[in-house]
């Protein structure tokens, strides 16, 4: 529910609530891969490079997700 609700979210440019909802899907479910990547990518939208990365590795560990680099979408 919060993965959806996130990327409803994202669709519409409300980046800072759906990385909100995509951090309470990992956080209920740590393996949930989708969440990672999306946690990810809206990350380094929002300049989170770092920290966007890192999610996104731990998204491919879990066999989802291909990379971004940051500045791009």
């Amino acid at each position: 529910m919060h993965y959806n609700y996130g990327i409803s979210l994202l669709e519409i440019g409300k980046s800072p609530e759906a990385i909100r909802e995509f951090r309470i899907a990992v956080k209920l479910n740590p393996n949930y891969g989708l969440a990672h990547c999306a946690l990810g990518k809206a990350l380094q939208r929002i300049g989170e490079s770092e920290e966007g990365t890192s999610e996104l590795q731990r998204a491919q560990e879990l066999g989802v997700c291909r990379p971004v680099h940051a500045g791009k979408q």
